[in-house]
């Protein structure tokens, strides 16, 4: 009698076990392309989150390259390498006129010029940089830069301003004009005890004193801030 009971316990679970994997297979029989939609929703969705953030980031350079920036601006192609023509990366620390008198909040700046004179041709400054006393300690300027995005904001008060010159050496801003569908990011950053070098991948649009605009395109720009 026992070994009766036992079997119809067995024979149940088996029961049970086998109507569970055929209610299974049934389920994934007729929702098979629902399932197969939404797995590849979730890797496209993954694909996505680990992909650069920066539309323009361009793997083949990085911080061991030298100094350098590249774009389309006015539909033209531009390349400025340090070294060539006598091309130059420059940096200076410089006062926040939003922020006048406050002299501890200055504005950062990176940009490429031609030695030994001549304004510079692409400058990028991020600001605002604010330290107590008369001088800048390195480690707070070398933490101030992060591998992040930053909002375009009028003379770099919260955030960056790309600074162009043409060839005419007419001056645009993305200051002077609003930036839509517009991207600036530190995609990379090598620091050592006062020195800063980064890259960054931008596009925005850049304004003159009459308000007219050029686009910059798949901007990419390796350089220094210096902490001097």
């Amino acid at each position: 009698m026992v070994n009766y009971y036992n079997c119809l316990i067995n024979t149940n679970k088996i029961f049970h076990r086998n109507y569970y994997l055929y209610w299974v297979f049934s389920f994934f029989m007729k929702n098979f392309k629902i399932i197969v939609y939404i797995f590849l929703f979730y890797i496209i969705t993954l694909s996505f989150q680990n992909s650069d953030i920066c539309p323009y980031n361009n793997y083949s350079f990085s911080l061991d390259d030298t100094c350098q920036f590249s774009a389309v601006i006015d539909g033209k192609a531009i390349t400025l390498v340090e070294g060539n023509e006598k091309i130059r990366n420059g940096s200076n620390v410089i006062k926040n006129l939003k922020k006048q008198p406050d002299s501890s909040a200055v504005i950062c700046q990176s940009y490429f010029y031609k030695y030994p004179a001549g304004q510079a041709d692409i400058s990028v400054n991020i600001g605002t940089f604010k330290f107590i006393g008369f001088k800048i300690r390195n480690i707070d300027f070398i933490h101030f830069f992060k591998i992040k995005k930053y909002n375009f904001s009028e003379l770099a008060e919260n955030g960056v301003e790309i600074i162009y010159h043409d060839k005419k050496y007419e001056l645009w801003s993305s200051s002077q004009g609003r930036q839509d569908q517009s991207s600036f990011e530190i995609t990379e950053i090598k620091s050592d005890s006062s020195n800063v070098k980064f890259k960054a991948c931008f596009n925005c649009k850049l304004f003159n004193s009459e308000g007219e605009f050029i686009l910059l395109e798949k901007g990419m720009f390796i350089g220094y801030f210096r902490n001097s």
